[in-house]
């Protein structure tokens, strides 16, 4: 959104729906209680705020890229990974990257030294 300045175009990308796109800013904006974007009709503009997370947001996603790369490249050494995300991310987008990312060999047998498994267990926050 950051780019593209919309949530209809951001969605395109990343194949959500708009409302769910949106859903996300909302609840990211709500976790950080900070505005990140600044709306102006349907356009949103991205704020100071939104300006100093960018660069830090780039580099998770890059750190991401890094993490899928390795699993392709059977460089892996860590065979553990614990991933922390929100509602919509954590329903919508991670099973279909854990998906590709586990299912990078045999199913039947698990990576050398390792094991796999999947599991959800809700934030903190969600926790009574």
């Amino acid at each position: 959104m950051a780019r593209s300045g919309s949530t209809t175009a951001a969605s395109a990308e990343i194949a959500l729906s708009q409302s769910a796109t949106s859903s996300a800013v909302n609840e990211l904006e709500r976790l950080l209680s900070l505005r990140l974007f600044d709306r102006a009709g349907k356009r949103l503009l991205l704020n100071d705020n939104g300006r100093a997370l960018l660069p830090r947001a780039l580099a998770l996603l890059d750190g991401a890229a890094g993490i899928e790369q390795m699993s392709r490249d059977g460089s892996a050494q860590a065979q553990s990974l614990r991933i922390g995300a929100s509602t919509t991310i954590g329903n919508y987008v991670l099973p279909k990257l854990l998906a590709g990312f586990m299912g990078h060999s045999s199913p039947a047998a698990p990576p050398p030294g390792g094991r796999r498994s999947l599991s959800g267990t809700p934030p903190p926050s969600a926790m009574p």
